[in-house]
Formats: C-alpha cells, sequence, structure tokens
C-alpha cells in the first residue's frame, strides 16, 4: 500500500501530521513517504492531485485527508483502506 504525506517545513501543523501519520503507520506497519512541497516529487504530486493546502495525505495516489486529523480518526482511515485492500485482493 501506497502512503504518502506532502507537507511543507514552515507550518506548525505539518510537523505534528508527519509525527501523527508516523505513530499510526508504524502501528499498522505500513511505511509511510513523506515529501517536501519544495521537492521535485512534492510539488509534481500537489500539482497532479490539484492540492492546493497541506498537509496532505494521499493513499494509492488518491488524496484521503488534508489537514491534521485526531489519532483515532487517522487510525480509522487506516484501518478502512487497509481493509478494502485486503477485500479487494481477495475478488
Amino acid at each position: 500500500m501506497q502512503i504518502q504525506l506532502i507537507l511543507t517545513d514552515n507550518c506548525n501543523s505539518c510537523a505534528q501530521t508527519r509525527m501523527l501519520w508516523e505513530v499510526v503507520c508504524d502501528e499498522f506497519k505500513v511505511k509511510l513517504t513523506v515529501l517536501d512541497l519544495r521537492s521535485r516529487a512534492g510539488t509534481e504530486l500537489a500539482r497532479s492531485s490539484s492540492l492546493k493546502t497541506f498537509p496532505a495525505l494521499l493513499i494509492e495516489g488518491k488524496v484521503r485527508m488534508v489537514g491534521l486529523p485526531g489519532i483515532q480518526m487517522a487510525r480509522d482511515l487506516l484501518e478502512s483502506e487497509i481493509t478494502q485492500k485486503q477485500e479487494s485482493a481477495s475478488d
């Protein structure tokens, strides 16, 4: 499962969001890729996803969340995404 977090270094909520998603992804044993908006990959992904607000979380290339979620909301989202992926793989 591809999970990407695009953020900027000049926003307070970005650092908090990064820590939160690192914890949640670690709990679920999934890899989190963090991209800075100033990097080429971050800029291209933000442009192709039409993102204007950061931090933003993408799962399998789709924007799934923008901003700083609560920890339970993040867990619920990731659990739901993992379940959907497992169900579609078993079809």
